[in-house]
């Protein structure tokens, strides 16, 4: 009997060891890794390229992400820069559509020109005379889902337009005595960008009459009372013609005194405005 007793006894000692065994030996279950997290664009920057006075001035340029299987694309916002200290995550996430430009990932860097009806984060037209900034929003996808990522802001731009300067430095010379206007010799510094401009109109007044002459005048004269100096990256010196009058029409003779004014003539599509000397 006690035989038997000891038999059961080591078996069940046994089967204790291998159950006990085999339960530390059990594989541990592994988490799930960990999501990256949706990662950030940068050296964003900020252009005014054009003169249209509105959002296709604006030329943006960043670096894609270093992971873009990781973001489904990028929300290009664009804000009033004095507003960029205040702007966060949460004020990107919850703008409307109107309000920033969806760019689609294409594994290059990217640069986009914004469009006419472009707004900012306020839903205000892009205009002139405002600083403006720029971020980027990477949103998340797949296991990034819901998790998104706001850059550092730009740099700031102002938008305006370029304006035509004056010619500088007017000088006439009487150099002849053919009591006409051969007589005259001009001189004048060109304008700082001839690129703005058509070209000069040189035109003659009478001393008596230059304190009221005005560009308005000036762009209401006939052909025969200006002479047209072509722009060509240099500085003018002009004999007039014999045959231009003055701004009355009347023929330049002797014995009257003169003032001689340039107008550089706007060249109609970057800018529209002339400026006279």
């Amino acid at each position: 009997m006690n035989r038997a007793f000891q038999i059961i006894g080591t078996l069940f000692f046994a089967i204790c060891i291998v159950a006990c065994s085999s339960s530390d030996n059990a594989t541990e279950p592994v988490p799930d890794p960990k999501p990256v997290a949706t990662p950030s664009v940068g050296s964003i920057s900020i252009s005014d390229i054009a003169n249209f006075g509105d959002g296709r001035d604006l030329e943006i340029k960043f670096n894609k992400v270093s992971d873009e299987t990781l973001i489904s694309e990028y929300r290009v916002i664009i804000l009033k820069s004095e507003k960029a200290g205040g702007f966060n995550l949460s004020s990107a996430e919850s703008l409307t559509t109107e309000n920033y430009t969806k760019v689609n990932k294409n594994g290059n860097n990217l640069q986009i020109t914004l469009s006419e009806t472009s707004k900012d984060s306020d839903g205000d037209l892009i205009v002139e005379n405002q600083a403006y900034s720029c971020f980027v929003l990477t949103v998340g996808t797949g296991d990034n889902q819901g998790e998104n990522a706001l850059s550092k802001a730009s740099n700031a731009v102002v938008l305006s337009k370029p304006e035509v300067s004056p010619v500088s430095n007017i000088q006439v010379l009487d150099v002849s005595n053919n009591g006409n206007a051969k007589d005259m010799e001009l001189s004048f510094n060109k304008v700082i960008d001839e690129t703005l401009i058509s070209e000069y109109r040189v035109i003659v007044v009478k001393d008596s009459e230059a304190d009221a002459f005005d560009i308005a005048k000036a762009e209401s004269l006939d052909t025969d009372s200006y002479l047209i100096a072509p722009k060509n990256g240099t500085s003018k010196v002009l004999e007039l013609n014999p045959g231009l009058n003055d701004s009355d029409g009347d023929p330049i003779i002797e014995n009257i005194a003169y003032k001689v004014f340039v107008l550089s003539v706007a060249n109609g599509t970057t800018v529209t405005e002339s400026k006279m000397s």
